[in-house]
């Protein structure tokens, strides 16, 4: 079973109750508006969506695996938005001029030089019908070949006005348009921008050659941007916009810069390497444990986003991504922050399997929570079949010290026991948070290492928005 089912496992521990993530708000970190949550369900394939909650209920554990397994992606796809080549305005046919021909020339040699690894190829293109994409993908798959074999046009991605911008634009009358070309657009966007399907197993990698307006559109929509916003953003001829969307459903983006005469002699540096490296960055499967209390969601939150969240709702749980540096390396964490109780064992065997490092959080004002962690630890080395787990055992309210039942030295003791790290932290004073983190990364990495990390490049690295 992939990690990446993660949120539909505390998805269906709340079965019964109304969806929390889709329309629900969270504080700004920086003031006091609202910001929109993450709609995990942005493209109606979330597994939680898709499995039948009642039978899930009552089965037993066994089929509940299996019923999870028939409804949740594995695979990443990786999907490249390109846009056509300059062209002809005063031209009916609008073909390419011949600046765009060369453009459409270099993006051929950017894409034949981009190394995905793993001896994966583009293996899905998809074109507009309308010349001046046309043209562009016809020549720059002359240096893609196979590709070229499995080209598809269609009508779908022709150039419109998705909808009504907002600011309005001055220069011409959308709202004619608009009304015409926005459900298309919109049954574009819903048939091409979504997670892989449960039965996609390799990632893929998939090109899309059309039009400025529908791009911008597919991004807004995307990254849960408000959609009449599309003309706030610009795109130049032959740029590429890069969507990763993973199986749980969380994405990236990153627009590169145009194909220039200048980049001929570039050897395509500035568009391989970087994306390749990106796509090369290990990712840390973390799980957040303990009682009901003891401040597991503040802990992960402070971390995250570095707020302390005083009220946080006890039934609201995610899992969360945040990119660092250990040691010289970039890393990608995904962490579940877990309940305090767990109904269905089938899902907490799940997580256990698929984790990598494991915090285990208790409050030093509350000695039941302290108890309580030898029994979840016992679970972890059952389910991962090894006494060696990365592991930190987390004294959390160190900020509560008048209130202290359970002494430093019993946690130390504990840990001991454990032959795990062990820290006190205080989630509200920002007390050896991140250090919780830091470490247990450092004990994955001794635990699993990862022959095939390459040194991170300064020069070519870009900066990516994780949603």
């Amino acid at each position: 079973m992939s990690s990446n089912c993660w949120r539909l496992l505390f998805a269906l521990q709340q079965a019964g109750k109304k969806n929390a993530d889709s329309n629900s708000v969270a504080l700004h970190p920086f003031g006091s508006g609202e910001v929109q949550r993450w709609d995990h369900n942005w493209d109606k394939r979330d597994p939680f969506s898709l499995i039948d909650v009642e039978a899930f209920r009552v089965a037993d554990e066994e089929k509940q695996k299996e019923m999870l397994a028939k409804v949740t992606p594995t695979a990443t796809r990786n999907i490249f938005l390109i846009r056509h080549g300059q062209y002809e305005l005063d031209s009916k046919k609008r073909e390419l001029t011949s600046l765009g021909r060369e453009q459409a020339d270099i993006l051929g040699k950017r894409l034949a030089g981009f190394e995905i690894g793993k001896g994966h190829k583009f293996n899905k293109c998809v074109v507009s019908t309308l010349q001046r994409a046309d043209e562009t993908a016809q020549i720059a798959l002359k240096h893609l070949p196979h590709v070229a074999e499995i080209r598809k046009n269609t009508d779908l991605l022709v150039e419109g006005a998705p909808c009504e911008p907002e600011p309005p634009s001055s220069s011409w009358r959308p709202q004619y348009y608009s009304y015409t070309d926005g459900a298309r657009i919109e049954a574009a966007f819903r048939k091409f921008i979504h997670r892989a399907k449960p039965k996609q197993k390799e990632d893929s990698f998939e090109l899309f050659f059309f039009h400025a307006n529908v791009i911008r559109y597919f991004v807004c929509r995307a990254l849960q941007f408000p959609p009449e916003g599309w003309l706030r953003l610009s795109l130049v001829n032959s740029s590429i916009t890069w969507i990763r969307i993973q199986p749980d459903g969380r994405l990236m983006k990153q627009i590169t810069r145009s194909a220039r005469r200048s980049d001929a002699t570039a050897q395509c540096s500035d568009f391989i390497h970087p994306i390749h490296s990106l796509s090369r960055m290990r990712e840390y499967k973390i799980v957040v444990l303990g009682s009901g209390g003891v401040g597991k969601s503040a802990l992960t939150v402070q971390f995250v986003q570095g707020i302390f969240v005083e009220k946080y709702d006890p039934t609201i749980e995610d899992s969360y991504r945040k990119q660092l540096e250990v040691d010289g390396q970039q890393c990608m964490l995904e962490i579940l922050d877990t309940a305090g109780t767990e109904q269905f064992t089938a899902m907490r065997d799940l997580y256990m399997k698929n984790g990598q490092g494991f915090v285990l959080v208790y409050s030093i004002t509350a000695q039941s929570t302290f108890n309580d962690l030898m029994d979840l630890r016992d679970q972890i080395l059952r389910v991962k079949d090894t006494d060696d787990v990365p592991m930190i055992l987390v004294g959390n309210k160190y900020d509560l010290e008048d209130e202290r039942v359970v002494g430093k030295e019993q946690g130390m003791n504990l840990a001991r026991q454990f032959n795990s790290a062990f820290l006190e932290t205080s989630a509200k004073q920002k007390i050896n948070v991140h250090e919780v983190f830091y470490d247990l990364v450092r004990q994955i990495n001794r635990r699993y290492p990862d022959s095939g990390r390459r040194p991170s490049s300064k020069k070519n690295c870009w900066r990516c928005s994780m949603l």
